[in-house]
C-alpha cells in the first residue's frame, strides 16, 4: 500500500469516527425524532457531506442557550401579563364571526386591540425618514433592533441621532445580530455606550457561554427589524440599516422592500418582540 492511499483510508476512517461521534451526540441532544433519525443516518453513512452541515446547522442547543431562553421565556411572561393589565380598554372584543381568531391570540399571548393606525411604507426613503422623525419625538425611550446594520451614511445617520436622544436623558437600547452586523466596527457601539445607549450584539461571543464554532451556526440568528419609540409607534418590516437600502450601492439594483408604521396599543407587541 502507498503512503498516499494510506493516507486516503486514515481520513476515510477518521470522518467516519468522527460521524459515529456525532451521531452519538445528537442522540443526546437531538430535538425531534424526526430531526435525531435524519442526523444519524447521514452521519454514520454519508459523514463527508454531513459532518460539515452538523457543524453548522446540528445541535440545537448549545453555551446554555436552553436555559437561557427558558429564564428569558418566564420574565417576558411576567411582562406580557403586565402589558396585558393595561389594555382592557383597547381590546378588541371577537364576536361570533372572528370567534377562531382566539387561537391567534393565544398563540400571540396578546390580545387583539382596537385603536390602532398603520400606514405602509413602501420604500427604504419612507421608512427611515418615518423612523428618524419617530426617534426625534421620543420621549422616554427608544428600542432599535436590525439584523445588519452598516457603518454607511445611513447608519451613522442612525448613530448620530441615538446619541443625540441618549445625550438628551431619553433611554436608548440598540441590538444588532453578531453575524449580519460582521462588518460594524467596535467603535460604533462604543460610541453608542459613551453616550449612555445600551447596545449589545445578538449571540453569545465574549461570554462564558461562548464556543470556537457558535458564529458558524446560522441557524441561531435574530433577523427582526424593529424599532419601538415610547411604546406608541413601531415600525416593522424588512429593511435594514446600510445605504442599499437606499438605492445607494451602485453594486445593487434599486432595493425594493418593505416596512409597515404600527401606531396605537399594537405597537406594544412589537416592544414586547423586542
Amino acid at each position: 500500500m502507498t503512503e498516499s492511499s494510506t493516507l486516503l483510508w486514515l481520513l476515510v476512517a477518521g470522518f467516519h469516527l468522527l460521524g459515529v461521534l456525532a451521531a452519538i451526540h445528537v442522540t443526546m441532544t437531538g430535538r425531534t425524532s424526526q430531526g435525531t433519525l435524519g442526523w444519524l443516518v447521514t452521519l454514520i453513512f454519508v459523514p463527508y457531506l454531513a459532518l460539515p452541515l452538523y457543524l453548522v446547522f446540528g445541535p440545537y442547543k448549545f453555551g446554555g442557550y436552553v436555559a437561557a431562553r427558558r429564564l428569558g421565556n418566564e420574565e417576558l411572561g411576567l411582562i406580557t401579563d403586565n402589558v396585558v393589565d393595561h389594555l382592557p380598554e383597547h381590546r378588541a372584543e371577537l364576536g361570533e364571526r372572528t370567534a377562531g381568531l382566539g387561537a391567534a391570540e393565544q398563540l400571540a399571548a396578546m390580545p387583539f386591540t382596537r385603536h390602532n393606525a398603520a400606514r405602509l411604507l413602501v420604500d427604504g426613503d419612507a421608512t427611515f425618514e418615518a423612523i428618524f422623525q419617530g426617534i426625534e419625538a421620543a420621549e422616554r425611550y427608544v428600542l432599535v433592533q436590525f439584523y445588519i446594520v452598516h457603518d454607511d451614511e445611513l447608519g451613522r445617520e442612525l448613530k448620530r441621532r441615538m446619541i443625540e436622544k441618549a445625550r438628551a436623558g431619553v433611554r436608548v437600547f440598540f441590538l444588532y445580530d453578531d453575524i449580519g452586523s460582521k462588518d460594524l466596527p467596535r467603535r460604533y457601539v462604543n460610541e453608542l455606550r459613551a453616550a449612555g445607549a445600551e447596545a449589545h450584539s445578538f449571540g453569545l461571543r465574549g461570554t462564558k457561554q461562548s464556543g470556537i464554532f457558535d458564529r458558524l451556526r446560522l441557524n441561531f440568528r435574530n433577523h427582526r427589524k424593529i424599532v419601538v419609540v415610547d411604546g406608541k409607534k413601531a415600525w416593522v418590516g424588512g429593511h435594514n440599516v446600510g445605504d442599499e437600502y437606499l438605492g445607494k450601492d451602485p453594486k445593487l439594483s434599486r432595493w425594493r422592500d418593505t416596512h409597515v408604521e404600527i401606531e396605537g396599543p399594537a405597537a406594544l407587541g412589537a416592544q414586547i418582540s423586542f
